[in-house]
């Protein structure tokens, strides 16, 4: 399979930091705060979620964790999710130009979406590790965790958003569902509240959402809250492989006729 060409991947690596690095230039040249906007965007859905769930619907009761901190870890590891799936999802369209005259792997493309995220994920885990100071929280030692669980969070989000990347080349409405898709679904994924939030009868919902996993996984490195079971750890990092199984796959069919197509 021509997506799963590792050694081709390696030699054409310098490639897709090019394209990121572009791309991070592109996206904030004649801002005004240039790349504080991460920073902006995390903390107004901090704000949002911190007085829906914790103000209105009084979801914090049982919570001894500082309810802006709590909160702030879901919105990173959902944050860094949906920017991968948004970013794989346009990789093939917004780079045109290479498909078209300049031969490389696809792959590439998404790959390099996924170390733009990355760049806008690490600007926001300094804020959340400045918030630790401010709240004066000390993490938990579970922490050591944290680096294996926020991969299966990029993981997640590369699954899905390769599937969605080659399928956008045929269908353009793809571009424009997954955003507002994404929004539903931090809705029902347990950013803004935990996981034992969610009434027994909807909790099958959690099983089927590798990310809502993810992140209550996440708080138990930081937090030291209830880790989920491990037959629930189990039928996460299964979904997840199922995805990428899926992605690569369909990346590697349709990826021949990307250049006819686009």
């Amino acid at each position: 399979m021509r997506a799963l060409n590792v050694s081709d991947l390696w030699a054409r690596r310098h490639l897709a930091t090019y394209l990121s690095a572009n791309l991070i230039r592109r996206r904030y040249r004649q801002t005004a705060i240039g790349f504080l906007w991460a920073i902006v965007r995390a903390l107004g859905l901090v704000a949002v979620f911190s007085y829906l769930f914790g103000t209105i619907s009084n979801l914090n009761s049982n919570i001894e964790i500082p309810f802006p901190l709590f909160v702030f870890c879901g919105v990173l590891a959902f944050d860094l999710f949906s920017n991968i799936v948004i970013g794989c999802a346009n990789s093939i369209i917004t780079n045109r130009p290479i498909v078209d005259r300049v031969y490389c792997p696809r792959l590439i493309l998404p790959i390099s979406a996924v170390l733009v995220a990355g760049f806008d994920f690490a600007i926001v885990l300094s804020l959340f590790a400045l918030m630790f100071f401010v709240f004066g929280f000390v993490p938990s030692l579970n922490i050591v965790f944290a680096p294996l669980i926020i991969i299966g969070v990029v993981l997640c989000g590369f699954a899905l958003g390769l599937s969605l990347g080659a399928v956008a080349v045929w269908f353009r409405d793809v571009r424009f569902a997954v955003a507002y898709v994404l929004q539903l679904l931090m809705l029902v994924t347990p950013v803004g509240y935990a996981a034992s939030a969610v009434p027994t009868k909807f909790s099958f919902l959690v099983t089927l959402n590798p990310m809502a996993i993810m992140i209550e996984a996440l708080r138990w490195s930081f937090f030291a809250t209830p880790l989920p079971s491990p037959l629930l750890i189990a039928a996460g990092v299964a979904e997840i492989g199922l995805m990428l199984g899926i992605g690569f796959w369909c990346f590697a069919m349709l990826e021949r006729a990307f250049a006819d197509v686009i």
